[in-house]
């Protein structure tokens, strides 16, 4: 009995004194506290790991992802989830800057050297109509409208968009709409190429999956999808109240996107997948911005190239 006592008191003891948990699968949580350091269920040395969303601070599927079966997976509510988006993007909107949109102090310099990383990735643009999700001010919006035929800029904050319409609206091939992107429309096969930057973590997994279905449908055969994401950390240094961003794993995008399909004929083909931002390894030392382009294509073409 002493002995395992011994070995349970170094955990009872980072619990009382409220230690933070530095590391929770090789991710760094330090700002949450450790909920139950240790559970042991009669079998030897089995651990579960659990961590406490403190405001917010990690994500729904994290916490899921941490917590597991045996401390009861968490619920999400759709209506929930946008509602919580919207009051998170409305704390930070209040100037529609650089900084807001990109949840950092040092955006500018950070948007030098990003964002010309993030257009060298994209197919070519030249004749093409591109649908932009989470527009935002539109840090991108221009630099797609000119190469591009036409371009539909969407975002859920009518304040970012109508910011981004006032300056770039002169170049005139592009659309301005203000709308949630989980009940955004579109005719089929109605865009060539659908660029989002920071968009699917303020998603619920259902959501992500019925946009990725939707998108597949808008997309013309041979299409693109280029998104990028934060994966399994934040991005930023902006302080925030609470963050519900859900900060996924690369797996979890491939896994959901390879299981879309269009009318059991088309689906995505990856040409990249998990690509890292470089700009954000050399400045911040996070190796986590990742990025995929995808291709819709004929099942049957899919099932020759792998």
């Amino acid at each position: 009995m002493s002995g395992k006592l011994s070995i349970f008191l170094p955990f009872v003891a980072l619990y009382v004194l409220g230690y933070t948990l530095e590391c929770v699968n090789g991710q760094d949580y330090s700002y949450v506290y450790a909920d139950r350091m240790l559970q042991f269920y009669g079998r030897p040395l089995q651990w579960t790991w659990c961590v406490d969303d403190l405001g917010g601070q990690l994500s729904v599927t994290e916490r899921n992802r941490l917590c597991g079966p045996d401390e009861g997976e968490i619920q999400v509510d759709h209506a929930d989830v946008r509602v919580e988006m919207a009051e998170f993007w409305r704390e930070q909107s209040h100037d529609g800057s650089l900084q807001e949109m990109m949840l950092d102090e040092n955006a500018d310099e950070l948007d030098q050297e990003e964002r010309p990383e993030i257009l060298a990735m994209l197919p070519d643009l030249s004749g093409k109509r591109v649908l932009e999700l989470g527009a935002g001010i539109g840090r991108f919006t221009p630099s797609l409208a000119g190469q591009a035929d036409h371009v539909t800029a969407v975002d859920f904050m009518e304040a970012f968009i109508k910011k981004n319409e006032e300056t770039n609206r002169h170049l005139g091939n592009i659309v301005f709409l203000q709308a949630d992107v989980t009940r955004l429309d579109l005719p089929p096969e109605s865009v060539d190429v659908v660029f989002s930057n920071w968009l699917m973590m303020y998603l619920a997994d259902e959501e992500v999956s019925t946009l990725a279905a939707k998108v597949l449908s808008w997309l013309t055969d041979g299409g693109y999808f280029f998104f990028r994401e934060s994966c399994f950390q934040k991005s930023g240094n902006k302080k925030r109240s609470f963050n519900p961003t859900f900060y996924r794993g690369p797996a979890d995008y491939s896994a959901i996107f390879s299981a879309v399909t269009q009318d059991a004929r088309y689906v995505y083909e990856e040409q990249f997948a998990g690509r890292a931002v470089k700009t954000y390894i050399k400045r911040k030392n996070n190796g986590n911005q990742l990025c995929w382009l995808l291709k819709k294509v004929r099942r049957d073409r899919s099932d020759d190239v792998k």
